[in-house]
């Protein structure tokens, strides 16, 4: 009877192990999961206005982590409202400090906003913040609208 009670209480040792190290093992997952909610750096296209020649972007990127990033170039693709490929652009942002917003305006020149269907973030060609690797900064990266044109991602994919 007690070998069967040692054996017992030994197996049961060793599956508290075993979960303890498979908890160890995932809390990287999840800090990553956590950066995604409630970190990262927001890139809302926030207006779309027509100046000569143009169509100018309000771009508000809101870095929300606890570093700064200092380089960030995005690459985009505008589609019309045909959803055809009107361009590529390569978009640079200045740096962001952490926890702050910075609104940046870009020109397209020879396009009239009436023609903007779609932007989306096709890669992102320069991430750098002092803490986090690459693959890191792209995965905090969100792109949001409120100028009534979808911008969406599919950089966080690639």
């Amino acid at each position: 009877m007690a070998f069967v009670q040692f054996v017992s209480l030994n197996f049961r040792m060793l599956n508290r192990g075993i979960l303890i190290l498979l908890a160890a093992l995932s809390l990287p997952m999840f800090g990553k999961v956590a950066m995604g909610a409630d970190q990262g750096v927001v890139i809302e296209l926030n207006r779309l206005s027509p100046v000569k020649n143009a169509c100018r972007m309000s771009l508000v990127f809101t870095n929300m982590m606890d570093v700064a990033v200092e380089a960030l170039a995005i690459e985009t693709v505008l589609f019309n409202k045909q959803d055809s490929v009107e361009r590529f652009l390569v978009l640079k942002s200045r740096p962001l400090s952490p926890k702050k917003i910075r609104v940046q305006q870009f020109d397209v020149t020879g396009i009239d906003c009436e023609r903007f269907g779609k932007l989306l973030l096709n890669d992102v060609k320069e991430c750098k913040a002092a803490t986090l690797d690459q693959k890191a900064c792209v995965a905090g990266i969100r792109p949001s609208s409120k100028a009534g044109v979808p911008f969406v991602s599919t950089a966080a994919a690639n």
